[in-house]
């Protein structure tokens, strides 16, 4: 009786053994048609800070033809998170067509350690009105080029002839403005000063539901200088040493920097001042270092920007936040995005959870969507977009958010709160030049020769500061772009002392220049010039006389110039 039980559990052993090695072979069968049907299992990644695991859903992300061009018949499986595309885009094997723009689908957010999304804008920006909890916006710009328009190589400028003094100081040709990239007469030059953007940078903040909402998509960081923005920087500099080369020589102790302290304004203005001062001659300080050939320190300014009132629109200011919600809640804002319902409804209806409703709202998004396309290389655009149209969103979203810095920085309170001290600073720098300039002249020597008198001031700072200034001498703005610059001239003819502005557009694409001169309210003949002495007189009532009380402020506050 015990052999046959030991037999008979050595049949049921081996019997069980048969069997799950036959279900094993079947389950592998199985799988493999799986794969051959419908592709292998989504692979398992990390992702995010935590590197916690993932399942991505892969999705081939084909080629963007030029815009403008018909994109080709792209067929692709609907994801979950893809916005739905309507019926009629359907084919017969349950699959869709996007008929214009391909769908790409949103990738499932991650852990991230940021939390600045709309509308709370959490985690960016300077202290705002309210709790200490809320973040007033940073501030945005348009591209004279919208960045969804641009091609991914991106070269360098070629390189411009030397500046040639010519004879005289004008560039017009009978009263018109004329492209004024490559001549600037240097014999009758004392002083030049720059105000710029910074370079490209990565967004500061994201919407609901950003499928590029994720740290991983950004190694530089929120709000940080970018590759593009390092050679657009670089670019400038070498483009202004170029137009300025004989008037500048090759001291760098000739240059006085000054930037905000955001990480990418420092950047840039190092990389601006390494394009402009190459170092020559004694200047280069290690003869048998490549490096030493090819770049020198040259120190930049800063102070912190909560109390940087010159160059940080961001300086805590009660005053201009209560001027931005007044004009907010005013009946012309109101009654200006009553005519943009239906733009405001398609564009909320394909952002779920998005309810953008007022100019501060799109101007964010604007900026977001703007920064990610100009990226390198550029993010995809979102399936969102596909279903409202790429081109409606861009042009709606540029038209929003030239109102919005309309509104907000044509107000002249605004601008003289934001680019009062900018601009009296600029003048005294001219004043300064000139009196060193005529003692020089009259005696022969200068009157403290270890300080010698700079010839060219740098100020790396952001958009607004760009703009607003231009408000405050020309009365008019244009959206600056990444880099773009106020430059003022300061010129002696005759013995008298004549102001010269010019606007340096830098073009999206190309990285390079392109200065056109305009005039003030003290141009009274349309040459483009204007005396010193009336220039002052005529900019004075916008200097600030106490920049804390004026703001608000309890405390007073350090200027720092």
């Amino acid at each position: 009786m015990a052999n046959q039980l030991i037999i008979l559990n050595f049949i049921i052993n081996w019997l069980t053994i048969i069997l799950l090695i036959i279900l094993s072979l079947f389950t592998n069968i199985y799988a493999l048609n799986i794969n051959n049907k419908y592709g292998p299992p989504a692979p398992v990644v990390n992702y995010g800070p935590n590197q916690q695991q993932y399942h991505q859903q892969p999705v081939p992300v084909p080629v963007r033809p030029p815009y403008g061009q018909p994109l080709p018949s792209v067929v692709k499986p609907q994801p979950a998170a893809a916005a739905q595309p309507s019926n009629n885009n359907h084919n017969n094997n349950g699959l869709y067509i996007v008929p214009k723009y391909i769908a790409y689908p949103q990738q499932q957010r991650q852990p991230s350690n940021y939390t600045n999304t709309y509308p709370s804008y959490q985690g960016i920006g300077g202290p705002g009105p309210g709790t200490g909890q809320q973040y007033r916006p940073l501030l945005k710009y348009y591209y004279m080029r919208p960045p969804y328009l641009a091609q991914p190589s991106l070269p360098l400028p070629a390189p411009m002839p030397p500046v040639v003094a010519t004879g005289g100081y004008g560039s017009y040709d009978g009263g018109q403005q004329v492209d004024d990239s490559s001549s600037s007469v240097t014999n009758t030059l004392v002083l030049v000063q720059v105000v710029h953007r910074h370079g490209d940078r990565t967004p500061l903040a994201f919407y609901t539901d950003d499928p590029y909402g994720q740290d991983y998509y950004w190694p530089e960081g929120l709000g940080e200088l970018t590759n593009k923005g390092k050679q657009r920087l670089y670019a400038a500099g070498v483009q202004f040493r170029q137009r300025y080369d004989q008037f500048l020589g090759s001291s760098p102790k000739l240059v006085r920097m000054r930037s905000t302290s955001k990480s990418r304004c420092l950047e840039s203005a190092q990389l601006m001042a390494a394009g402009l001062y190459r170092p020559r001659n004694q200047w280069i300080w290690q003869p048998s270092s490549g490096l030493a050939q090819q770049w020198q320190p040259v120190p930049v300014q800063t102070v912190p920007a909560e109390i940087d009132a010159m160059l940080y629109y961001g300086a805590n200011c009660p005053q201009t936040d209560k001027i931005e919600a007044n004009i907010m809640a005013s009946a012309s804002v109101k009654q200006y995005l009553e005519t943009k319902q239906d733009f405001l409804k398609a564009l909320n209806q394909a952002l779920p959870g998005h309810n953008c409703t007022d100019l501060t709202c799109t101007m964010w998004l604007y900026d977001t969507l703007t920064t990610e396309f100009d990226y390198q290389p550029p993010k995809p655009y979102p399936g969102w977009m596909a279903s409202v149209g790429v081109d409606r969103v861009m042009t709606g979203l540029t038209e929003l958010n030239e109102k919005y810095y309309d509104v907000v920085y044509g107000n002249k309170q605004i601008q003289q709160l934001r680019s009062g001290i900018l601009l009296e600073t600029l003048i005294n720098n001219m004043f300064n030049a000139s009196q060193a300039t005529t003692h020089t002249t009259t005696s022969g020597s200068p009157t403290n020769q270890n300080t010698p008198q700079p010839k060219l001031y740098v100020y790396t700072a952001h958009d607004i500061a760009v703009y607003t200034l231009m408000r405050l001498l020309y009365g008019t703005a244009r959206y600056p772009s990444f880099g773009d610059a106020v430059v003022i001239e300061l010129h002696l003819i005759a013995g008298q002392y004549y102001v010269r502005l010019y606007y340096g557009r830098n073009d999206p694409i190309n990285y390079g220049y392109k200065f056109t001169g305009f005039g003030t309210v003290c141009d009274k003949d349309g040459d483009n010039s204007c005396s010193l002495d009336e220039f002052r007189d005529t900019m004075k009532d916008l200097f600030v006389t106490d920049w804390s009380k004026q703001c608000g402020l309890t405390n007073e506050i350090p200027i720092f110039t």
